[in-house]
């Protein structure tokens, strides 16, 4: 049977704008809590349900529609959170037989893509972001005390505290908006429900009664507020009761959706604030190709260089690859003849002479386009500073963001270009799940966008450095990158290396680039070793020692 959901509001202004995951679960005969990523989207966090007699999980979309797919076994508890940091949480379930979880990062019918061991048989897993870096990793609760880890990954906790008895049920959230999730309890005798705002032991910082007996406990922040609240799922009513407070009070949403024997979810869901891909599938194109071209805010332009056209994004005929309804963004046009040095020839100048804004009043102005899965690919993208009233510098200032890394922050075009001057400013990208998303978020004044351009990269080539007393069963691996389109650094890190593969993945803290898999460490003997691979950011060359490293894979 596929489900059905009603909506009922208690207070009908309430608008959808993307705001981040608290996420809870409960297992039959429990209540269970279970959050995600604490850090704030777009539009607000929806509720799901996942069936224990199928395994088959239901999210409500905010259309009305439901998303259905089948994750895990029955016995299985689910969670649900952002594992890859990118602001979309998706599914999970802890195996309490084994103490296993098991990871996925689309919420579709699929195998696991993560799996480790955490925890003990019997303990309740809690999910969350624990130190406030945008990603979400494990806890358990085990009988009055709190283990919390903050990698995906088989160890012991980093974090451990003692909160509540062994009859209370956790619950976890981002309940004062600082970022980082943390542990509240539900106390099944009493209905009392306990709110801490610090990963340690104390008192909590709010008590307050809700629910009846038998409802089961979800969170998230439903008004957009930066906080995240308590909510209840009532199974004999199959009805969720959501509230936009840590407190005793009535619903301020109401939603019937499920079936009793159901278990409940929230989160901010698989696609939820983005704008829905083209109904045409992603372009199979070649390395080097041009993937999309897009004149934002203007007519379609005639390619000068002989590749694709710049497609039309105009008011009567928007762009399908970007957000115009959700964002209330609106277009403009200004006389631009001057370039800088970073357009190439290839570029038509009637690119800056129209522009795509973002007024503050809607969601943030997000650009999405499917492309091949896996592809690496360089985004290109044009701006000019046109109008007047914000044409100094500091006028205009606004962060460009793909996926959870800041691409180019603070960005000023007329501080950078000078005011009515065309300039470009690009990035490298692996599309892991198939997309490449841009997100222009305000800082002052509203972002623009004059045109956008996707490329099919090839793999570039990496200089490492590698320092330290070398042995056979490992090295330590100094390396030290630089982005050369956006001139960003990534910091030095350090990586001990095992015989045939790095014991921890190089991952780079941020924002632009990343190791990622098949890359292989050649140059035994001499002096440099050269890693044949590819980066996020592109070309990067760093200095080299020799070391004995032969044929090294990086996995």
């Amino acid at each position: 049977m596929r489900p059905t959901a009603a909506s009922r509001w208690t207070n009908p202004t309430w608008k959808f704008i993307f705001a981040s995951l608290a996420l809870f679960v409960v297992v039959p005969g429990l209540i269970l809590s279970i959050a995600g990523s604490a850090s704030a989207s777009d539009i607000p966090d929806g509720v799901g349900l996942w069936d224990p007699a199928t395994g088959q999980w239901h999210l409500l979309q905010d259309d009305g529609s439901i998303d259905s797919f089948y994750f895990g076994r029955p016995g299985d508890i689910p969670i649900f959170g952002d594992w890859d940091c990118n602001g979309t949480d998706t599914a999970g379930m802890f195996r309490p037989s084994s103490g296993f979880a098991y990871l996925t990062n689309r919420n579709q019918t699929s195998a696991a893509t993560i799996q480790f061991h955490f925890g003990d048989i019997g303990d309740i897993p809690i999910v969350g972001d624990w130190n406030g870096d945008g990603c979400d990793t494990l806890g358990v609760y085990r009988a009055g005390e709190v283990l919390l880890r903050n990698t995906l990954t088989t160890g012991p906790a980093e974090i451990r505290f003692f909160f509540g008895t062994a009859e209370d049920r956790p619950f976890v959230g981002d309940f004062d908006g600082d970022g980082i999730s943390t542990v509240g309890l539900y106390r099944t005798t009493t209905g009392l429900v306990y709110v801490r705002n610090r990963l340690s032991s104390g008192p909590a910082d709010h008590a307050f009664f809700y629910g009846e007996s038998g409802d089961r406990i979800v969170a998230g922040d439903w008004n957009h507020d930066g906080s995240e609240t308590i909510g209840i799922y009532r199974p004999d009513q199959a009805r969720f009761y959501l509230s936009n407070r840590n407190a005793n009070q009535m619903a301020d949403r109401i939603i019937e959706f499920g079936e009793p024997p159901w278990v409940p979810v929230a989160g901010s869901f698989d696609g939820r604030g983005r704008p829905s891909p083209p109904p045409n599938p992603p372009p199979a194109a070649g390395v080097g190709s041009v993937l999309h071209r897009v004149n934002a805010g203007g007519p379609e332009i005639p390619a000068i260089d002989g590749g694709p056209d710049w497609t039309a994004d105009t008011t009567a005929n928007p762009s399908a690859y970007t957000n115009v309804a959700a964002a209330l963004s609106s277009i403009a046009s200004w006389n631009v003849s001057n370039t800088d040095s970073s357009v190439a020839s290839s570029v038509p100048p009637d690119i800056f002479a129209t522009e795509r804004w973002d007024q503050p009043a809607g969601e943030e102005m997000l650009w999405r386009f499917p492309v091949p899965e896996g592809a690496l690919v360089k985004v290109n993208l044009y701006f000019s500073s046109g109008y007047d009233p914000v044409g100094a510098p500091g006028e205009r200032v606004f962060n460009v963001r793909a996926h959870r890394y800041t691409v180019t922050k603070d960005f000023d075009i007329s501080h950078s270009a000078g005011h009515r001057v065309g300039t470009r400013r690009s990035y490298y990208e692996y599309a892991e799940d198939g997309f490449v998303d841009v997100w222009f978020e305000h800082v002052t004044n509203n972002p623009q966008l004059n045109g956008i351009e996707i490329l099919r990269q090839d793999r570039p080539e990496l200089d490492f450095e590698a320092v330290g007393t070398s042995t056979e069963n490992g090295d330590l691996l100094r390396y030290s990158l630089t982005e050369l389109a956006m001139s960003q650094p990534v910091e030095p890190r350090i990586a001990r290396l095992g015989p045939g593969t790095f014991a921890s993945r190089a991952d780079a803290p941020d924002p632009v680039f990343r190791l990622l898999n098949n890359l292989t460490m050649r140059g035994a003997g001499q002096d440099t070793t050269t890693l044949i691979g590819a980066a996020t950011g592109g070309p990067a060359v760093a200095g080299a020692t020799r070391s004995r490293l032969e044929n090294l894979t990086v996995e």
